[in-house]
C-alpha cells in the first residue's frame, strides 16, 4: 500500500498541485460516478458503505413520510444487489 501514498502532480483549475495517488484515483472514481459510469457508481456506494457507515442515518431527515421511506428502502435494495452483481 506504499505505492499508494506516493505524490503525484495534477493539474487543478490550471494550477499544479501535488496530491497521494490514492487521492488522485478517490478523485477520478467520484468523477467517473458523476459521469454515470456504472461500474464506478457501485464501487463508489460499496466503498461508501465500508468506509463511511453512518451517513445513511446522518443523511435522512427527521421529517420523512413513511412513503418516502418506503421508496428510500427499495432504492438502497436495488442499489445493494447492484453492487453484490458487479464482479
Amino acid at each position: 500500500m506504499a505505492a499508494m501514498s506516493q505524490s503525484v502532480t495534477i493539474a487543478e483549475n490550471g494550477r499544479r498541485k501535488r496530491i497521494t495517488k490514492l487521492d488522485a484515483a478517490v478523485t477520478q472514481l467520484a468523477n467517473d460516478a458523476a459521469r454515470g459510469d456504472k461500474k464506478s457508481i457501485q464501487l463508489a456506494f460499496a466503498l461508501l458503505q465500508v468506509l463511511e457507515p453512518g451517513v445513511e442515518a446522518q443523511r435522512l431527515p427527521k421529517n420523512t413520510e413513511p412513503a418516502d421511506e418506503a421508496v428510500l428502502a427499495e432504492l438502497k435494495d436495488r442499489l445493494l444487489r447492484m453492487g453484490k452483481g458487479s464482479g
